[in-house]
């Protein structure tokens, strides 16, 4: 049977196409819109483009010129180093309230911080410049007018000070005594009456005294410092069995007179002090007292002593060679005072084991002035006459427990400079060159071995510090005899030789 084809309608036919459009595959109908899509998502972009070009634009034109006029100045173009500040106009404009124009005001809110960052480093470096130059300016101040501070107190470090004019506050030179020191106590005469008993002052201290009289003298008198009792009369009789023969050398010595009674009428070389023998106080009182005694034997006698040399008992003096060197020798300065004098800035030690320590009560200034060390020294006549003359220093001056640093606190009162040996060979202060000598010594300790000893050399040398014993006393005179024929004639197994320690 044949249908029919009945004429469809116009809304029967949009019926068709849309179920026949549903029925069509995926795939297919993307192909067929694709290009619809493309046009619609290409426009959307186009237009979002110019959009933010226009606003940008706009943004731009609108806020410059009030940034620039807001300060009224004409519009420049902005520095490199330095930036305008930003008004508060500015500041609104840059920062609008619109929310369609978040990322525009996030922008201008960064810009703004880093220049506010900015002009904080700047104004941060130049508050650093003029504290620097203020600094600059205190420290050239500071150098010109000099700190004020206390006796006790260290100068500062960087303060070029002169060694040989050292300022009297720093050293305490010109202090004078008033009454005797606690170290010097006035006691009563240990002895009877002697024909040859006079007095001297000493800081402030009186000092019973006694020398044989005397006709003559070299033209340097020397002064060795030694111990009444002890080993003391064993070393004196080594020095007058060596080096002293035939020469002006008398030995100052102290404590009981009954000790030295015998020796000093034996041998008439002994200049005692009615004293304690005291190591803290002894050794100044018989320097101090040596020079006084030298300027009255000279002032008195009418003696031609053109130097003072003190010294101790367990030094080896070359007097021959002392005379030649002081006396035939012309030199490019004058000494007057002349020995081991480093040039050096010696302080005070405070501390209560050290050997040569001293209280602030007895020397509150904080340095030692120049002096030369009390194995050999040589004080001229000018030194002398200051010293115990019209100066009368020595009477005045303020007590120093330290022989070496007494002496050089007199020098700095009569205006005397210490002059350091120029060879120095010439006064040798060790026996040896050891470390542990020198640890020893400073220390108080006993003596370095005697098979650590060198054999003796005194060629070329006026002083032998630290002498052993009388044996070796005895050996460095005969080397200064015979130089040349001391090491094949003479026995000298007994020192130390370097070629020992290479056996060992």
């Amino acid at each position: 049977m044949l249908h029919r084809r009945l004429p469809l309608s116009e809304a029967s036919k949009k019926d068709i196409h849309i179920i026949r459009r549903n029925m069509e595959p995926i795939n297919t109908r993307r192909r067929r819109m694709a290009p619809l899509n493309f046009k619609k998502r290409s426009f959307k972009i186009i237009y979002f483009i110019l959009l933010s070009v226009l606003w940008a634009f706009f943004m731009f034109h609108v806020s410059l010129p009030f940034a620039n006029v807001s300060n009224g100045n004409e519009i420049k173009e902005p520095s490199v180093k330095t930036k305008p500040q930003l008004s508060e106009e500015s500041k609104e404009l840059k920062h609008p309230t619109d929310p369609n124009s978040k990322s525009a005001a996030a922008a201008s809110a960064a810009a703004a911080k880093e220049e506010v960052k900015k002009q904080e480093v700047q104004k941060r470096q130049e508050v650093q410049a003029e504290e620097n130059k203020a600094k600059t300016l205190h420290d050239k101040e500071k150098k010109q007018v000099p700190k004020r501070r206390n006796p006790w107190e260290p100068p500062e470090e960087e303060q070029d000070w002169d060694l040989d004019h050292l300022p009297p506050n720093i050293t305490g030179a010109f202090a004078n005594c008033t009454t005797a020191s606690d170290l010097a106590v006035e006691i009563p005469s240990s002895s009877s009456p002697h024909p040859d008993q006079k007095n001297i002052t000493v800081s402030c201290h009186t000092i019973h005294y006694r020398m044989p009289k005397i006709k003559s003298s070299e033209k340097i008198f020397i002064g060795v410092l030694s111990a009444a009792s002890g080993d003391g009369p064993e070393r004196r009789q080594s020095i007058r069995d060596t080096w002293a023969q035939n020469h002006s050398v008398f030995f100052l010595v102290a404590g009981p007179w009954h000790d030295v009674e015998d020796e000093y009428a034996k041998h008439g070389d002994l200049i005692w002090l009615d004293e304690e023998e005291v190591y803290n106080s002894v050794l100044t009182f018989k320097t101090l007292a040596f020079m006084k005694i030298v300027y009255l034997l000279s002032t008195s006698l009418h003696l031609d002593i053109r130097y003072a040399f003190k010294t101790d008992d367990d030094s080896f003096v070359n007097v021959e060679y002392l005379h030649h060197y002081l006396l035939d020798i012309q030199h490019e300065e004058e000494y007057n005072y002349w020995g081991w004098c480093q040039r050096k800035m010696f302080k005070p030690m405070r501390g209560k084991h050290d050997k040569w320590a001293v209280s602030y009560e007895t020397y509150p200034e904080s340095h030692y002035p120049r002096y030369c060390q009390g194995a050999g020294f040589a004080l001229s006549w000018k030194f002398i006459n200051c010293a115990a003359g019209h100066g009368n220093h020595i009477a005045n001056a303020r007590f120093m427990p330290f022989e070496d640093v007494a002496t050089g606190l007199i020098a700095q009162r009569c205006g005397i400079v210490p002059s350091m040996v120029e060879e120095p060979r010439l006064i040798h202060m060790y026996r040896t060159d050891r470390t542990e000598e020198r640890e020893r010594v400073n220390q108080g300790l006993k003596k370095i071995s005697k098979k650590k000893l060198p054999i003796p050399d005194m060629e070329g040398r006026i002083v032998q510090h630290r002498i052993y014993d009388t044996w070796d006393m005895k050996e460095h005179y005969k080397q200064v005899l015979d130089p040349e024929g001391y090491r094949k004639n003479t026995d000298v197994e007994w020192y130390y030789r370097k070629e020992d320690d290479e056996e060992e």
